[in-house]
């Protein structure tokens, strides 16, 4: 693991308790697991949404679990950071709403890799036999967590069924503020798909694998996405805006202090809301800034997906030390043939 990844799970351990409390955490899950659920039941038949096997890479605190678990028949949440699976694990057992529930999701502490994506007894469950595999694979704010994504997405999709889907929500790269100012000032939102399981989850986040040794989850928008320091050596290509104007990201350094070793990773790239009022990062942990739509396409296509999509789902204000920032999200899908 590296010093990275273990700083990670330590922060997200530590504030596993907090997670939910961010203000836009719940907003955040409604819209992205509005997007999840629309692109699978608009990929495949309702029969086997209704009888799918689901995994959902990065759960933390189940945010999104509960609102995708009731519309599908079997659920495992997989994270990395402990912390986080206990406060799922408790709400799943303790809130009365999620008592229908509780047959049929399960949770599973592990890290990724290419010869063990799952452990015992989970990998024989799950995974072995002609049927083994999931139906649905989903991650929601957790690729920008991860240090090697193209390693992950691969590994992710050798655990789908034959035509099983991967579906992805994350941060499109943040734009120039003052090439859409209306957008990053007026606390409104903009839908482009639509809601309805919903479970954005505002950024679960998690941490996975070995060969993809992944980076850090930010504090996710609830945690919850505070300080997504948005990463580092990507020279991301600039996203197209709904308007079709393409804005740009200038590059800025910040000094990552705490970890002297994660200093060649630090984010070249951080968006204004992740930084504290001294203009320092507000965490240790790198992360990217967010993909442009072109590179998360290619990005699957690499990993053997086909029939791939991937487009702007939604956007929304975030308030952080009395400011405001737009961030943009975009669903990506690719199915297993």
């Amino acid at each position: 693991m590296s010093d990275v990844q273990a700083l990670n799970n330590q922060h997200f351990n530590s504030h596993a308790d907090q997670y939910d409390a961010h203000p836009q955490a719940k907003e955040m899950t409604e819209r992205a697991s509005a997007a999840i659920i629309q692109e699978f039941k608009a990929s495949t038949s309702e029969e086997i949404v209704q009888n799918a096997s689901v995994l959902e890479f990065g759960c933390g605190t189940g945010l999104c679990s509960f609102l995708i678990a009731p519309q599908v028949n079997q659920f495992l949440g997989l994270d990395v950071a402990e912390g986080m699976l206990e406060q799922l694990n408790h709400k799943l057992m303790n809130n009365p709403e999620n008592e229908p529930i509780r047959g049929k999701v399960k949770t599973v502490l592990h890290q990724i890799k290419d010869d063990a994506p799952l452990p015992e007894p989970e990998f024989s469950e799950y995974l072995a036999g002609p049927n083994g595999g999931f139906d649905m694979i989903y991650s929601n704010h957790v690729m920008h967590h991860i240090e090697d994504v193209q390693g992950t997405v691969k590994t992710l999709a050798t655990m789908l069924k034959k035509d099983g889907w991967l579906l992805i929500v994350d941060f499109e790269p943040p734009k120039n503020p003052q090439d859409d100012l209306h957008h990053h000032h007026h606390g409104q939102t903009h839908d482009e798909s639509p809601k309805e399981g919903q479970c954005g989850r505002g950024h679960h986040h998690q941490q996975q694998q070995q060969p993809h040794d992944e980076s850090p989850k930010d504090g996710q928008c609830g945690q919850g996405h505070q300080h997504h320091q948005h990463q580092h050596q990507h020279g991301e290509q600039q996203p197209l805006h709904r308007c079709g104007r393409s804005h740009q990201h200038g590059e800025q350094q910040q000094p990552v202090q705490r970890c002297p070793r994660a200093e060649a990773q630090k984010p070249k790239d951080v968006h204004d809301f992740f930084k504290d009022e001294s203009g320092e990062l507000a965490q240790i942990v790198p992360h990217k800034s967010g993909f442009a739509l072109e590179e998360f396409e290619q990005i699957l296509k690499d990993a053997g997906l086909v029939d791939v999509s991937v487009k702007h789902s939604y956007g929304m204000n975030h308030t952080r030390q009395g400011k405001q920032v737009w961030t943009d999200a975009f669903v990506a899908k690719g199915r297993r043939a």
